[in-house]
Formats: structure tokens, C-alpha cells, sequence
């Protein structure tokens, strides 16, 4: 399975289980097409570098205690979805950021 097929289902994953806690995480939806995007990669990557993803999903993050992100799935991704280094760097730090936010223990 390529990269890119393990990000759409990441993707995927992100979406459900933010659905299945009570958050409705439309603008991710919408950006990424329901995880169909053909510009997937792209439009990941730019979402993860753009500060002002932090500050929009940074309410959800403190009200839902077990909401998966992105950016923690591409850091508990070995290759990082093969995102960009700098996608990446951004993706850890998000997660960081969530760590000190966050209600959830995190791993």
C-alpha cells in the first residue's frame, strides 16, 4: 500500500472517530474531500504547516478529551505518511501542543 493510500486512510480515521466523540470536523472534511482529495498530500501539508489550523482546532482539542488529529497520526506513523519534513515538524509540534492542552493522555 502506498504512502499516500495509508494517508486517505488516516485520513478516513481522523474523521470517524472525531464523528463518533461528537465533533464534526467540517472544514477538515471539506478540505480534504472525505479523505478523496487527489491532492491529498498537498492539501495535508498545508493544513499541518498553516498556524491557523492550531488555532481552529485548538476548542475542540481542550472540549473533546479523545479526539484524534493528523498530527497525531502522522507522528505515530514511522515515515510520517512520507509528508514533507517541514508537514511533519509541524505535525509534531501540533501534537505537543495538544499534549499541554489536553485533557487525554496521549501517547
Amino acid at each position: 500500500m502506498s504512502q499516500t493510500d495509508e494517508l486517505r486512510i488516516a485520513v478516513r480515521k481522523v474523521i470517524e472517530q472525531n464523528i463518533s466523540v461528537g465533533y464534526r470536523p467540517s472544514r477538515f472534511i471539506q478540505a480534504r474531500e472525505d479523505g478523496m482529495a487527489s491532492n491529498i498530500v498537498e492539501v495535508c501539508e498545508h493544513l499541518l504547516t498553516n498556524p491557523e489550523t492550531l488555532e481552529h482546532i485548538e476548542p475542540a482539542i481542550k472540549k473533546y478529551a479523545d479526539l484524534l488529529t493528523l498530527q497525531e497520526e502522522v507522528v505515530q506513523d514511522p515515515e510520517g505518511f512520507g509528508l514533507s519534513p517541514s508537514a511533519r515538524v509541524s505535525a509534531r509540534e501540533g501534537f505537543n501542543w495538544f499534549l499541554q492542552i489536553s485533557p487525554k493522555t496521549r501517547s
